[in-house]
């Protein structure tokens, strides 16, 4: 109870609407680690993807 009294961190969007009276524009979503990990790989997975089809279109434009 008293960490929770203590803590003075803003919670939501909602939260920071009310202190400073402004519209929120948009949000960072919050990852966990595996999250960032796997989309950090599906990321590279499209990068090689996306150049090997360029490298076969390289190749089927030089044959």
């Amino acid at each position: 109870f008293l960490l929770e009294f203590l803590d003075n961190t803003i919670k939501d969007a909602e939260e920071v609407r009310k202190i400073f009276d402004l519209p929120i524009l948009g949000t960072i979503p919050i990852l966990d680690d595996l999250e960032m990990q796997n989309k950090a790989k599906q990321q590279k997975q499209k990068t090689r993807l996306r150049l090997k089809e360029e490298d076969l279109r390289w190749m089927n434009d030089m044959g």
